[in-house]
C-alpha cells in the first residue's frame, strides 16, 4: 500500500526534527506543513519537505482533509498517517477520527476515551493508584506546607488555554498561581524529590512493548521541556513493571512517555504520562531503540535498516541528550545534578545539542543568537 506520513511543524519542534532523521535513514516518505514563515523547520534540511506553509495557526477539519487530498494527488498516496505530535492536535484528532478516516487519513492512536483516562493527569493518576503504583500525597485544599504541586484536573479542551502544572516553593509562587488560574481547575500533590526518568514505550496493537528509558538531569523551570537527559535502564528492572501491566490491562497501543520521580527511599512516584511524541525523542533515535520501527510497521509502513545518510546527520549512540537552546527560559531545574556540573561537563555535552548537526546547523546558530 502506497502511503506518506503527514507532520504539522512549528510546536514540539525537536521531536519533529528527531522523526524526520529517523525517516530520512529509513525512507520513509513525510511531508511537512510548516506553522507559519517564522517556523523553525525551515533552518533545516527538512525545508524540502514542506508542503505547504499555513496561512493562520487556527485548525480546522477541512485543513487536514485538504492537505491530504493534495499528498494522495500528488504522490499516489492511498492513506496519510498524521504524526501524534502534540497534545492539542492528538485530541483533535480523536475529536474528528471518523470523518478524517474516510478522507483517507491514518489517526495512529487508541479510542478518545482511553487516550484522555492516560493523559489527564488526574485521571491517571487515579488509575495507577488502585493499579498499586505509588502517586504523590494529594492534598484535599491548597496547602499550606511548601513545596506542592498544583496539577490541572484535565485538559482545557480544543480551542481553549491549555493548563499547565505550577511548581509552588513559596508563598510568591502560590500567590502568582492564584492571581493565574482558577483554583477549581486543579488539584494539588506534594513535591517528590528524586531522580527523574522517562519510561519509553511503543506498545504495539499485537505483540511485545518496545522499551527505552532516560534519566533527566536539566529541565527547564516550571517543569518545562528537558535540557539534558542521558539514557537509563528503569525500563529493564522490576519498577517498571507494574506500568507495564497496567497499559496491557487497558488495552493501550501507541507511544507514551511515563514520568516517573525515584525518591531518596528508592520508592518510584508515577508523575504523569503522555500518549504522543515527546521532546527529547532524539536520544530513542540516537540509540536506535526501534520505537519509530515498531509505530510504523503497525500502520503497514516499511522501514529499512539505517541508511548512510543517518551517521552523515550526525547520528548513533551519542552518550546523551542535550538541548542548549532550553537553557534560555530561565534559570533551569536540576535533578540530582547541579550548575557546576553542567559548566564542568560543557565541553563534551555541547556536541550532543540536537540542533548541532549538519542537517540543522541554522537553527543552532539562530538559537545560539538569541539573548
Amino acid at each position: 500500500m502506497s502511503q506518506g506520513v503527514l507532520i504539522l511543524s512549528g510546536y514540539n519542534i525537536r521531536a519533529v526534527v528527531a522523526f524526520c532523521r529517523w525517516a530520512t535513514a529509513r525512507g520513509v516518505p513525510f511531508h511537512l506543513v510548516a506553522r507559519d514563515e517564522s517556523d523553525p523547520i525551515f533552518l533545516t534540511d527538512y525545508a524540502a519537505q514542506v508542503l505547504l506553509t499555513r496561512a493562520s495557526p487556527q485548525l480546522a477539519l477541512a485543513h487536514l482533509v485538504h492537505w491530504s487530498a493534495l499528498l494522495r494527488a500528488q504522490h499516489g498516496y492511498e492513506r496519510v498517517l498524521l504524526l501524534p505530535s502534540t497534545e492539542f492536535l492528538n485530541r483533535f484528532m480523536l475529536a474528528h477520527r471518523e470523518e478524517l478516516k474516510q478522507a483517507g487519513c491514518v489517526v495512529p492512536l487508541v479510542g478518545q476515551a482511553l487516550y484522555c483516562r492516560l493523559s489527564d493527569k488526574y485521571s491517571f493518576g487515579r488509575l495507577c493508584s488502585e493499579a498499586g503504583i505509588a502517586v504523590p500525597v494529594e492534598y484535599d485544599s491548597l496547602p499550606e506546607r511548601f513545596p506542592f504541586v498544583a496539577k490541572p484536573r484535565s485538559y482545557a479542551g480544543i480551542g481553549t488555554r491549555q493548563l499547565k502544572p505550577h511548581l509552588v516553593y513559596g508563598p510568591v509562587e502560590r500567590d502568582r498561581f492564584l492571581l493565574s488560574e482558577d483554583r477549581g481547575d486543579f488539584y494539588y500533590q506534594q513535591y517528590v524529590d528524586g531522580r527523574s526518568l522517562y519510561l519509553l514505550a511503543y506498545v504495539p496493537i499485537n505483540g511485545q512493548p518496545v522499551l527505552f528509558s532516560q534519566e533527566n538531569l536539566v529541565q527547564q523551570p516550571e517543569g518545562g521541556s528537558v535540557i539534558l537527559a542521558r539514557a537509563d535502564d528503569f525500563h529493564v528492572h522490576a519498577d517498571a513493571l507494574p506500568y507495564l501491566a497496567l497499559l496491557a490491562r487497558v488495552r493501550f497501543h501507541g507511544l507514551i512517555m511515563i514520568e516517573v520521580r525515584r525518591a531518596a527511599d528508592g520508592t518510584c512516584y508515577m508523575i504523569e504520562a503522555n500518549p504522543r511524541l515527546w521532546g527529547p525523542m532524539q536520544l530513542v533515535v540516537d540509540h536506535q531503540t526501534g520505537i519509530f520501527d515498531a509505530f510504523l510497521a503497525d500502520y503497514g509502513f516499511g522501514t529499512a535498516a539505517p541508511a548512510a545518510a543517518e551517521v552523515s546527520a550526525g547520528a548513533g549512540p551519542r552518550p546523551c541528550y542535550y538541548w542548549s537552546g532550553g537553557l534560555r527560559a530561565g534559570p533551569p531545574s536540576y535533578h540530582h545534578f547541579s550548575a557546576a556540573a553542567l559548566a564542568a561537563q560543557q565541553a563534551a555535552i555541547a556536541p550532543d545539542d540536537i540542533f548541532h548537526r549538519h542537517d540543522s546547523m541554522p537553527l543552532y546558530r539562530h538559537e545560539q543568537a538569541q539573548p
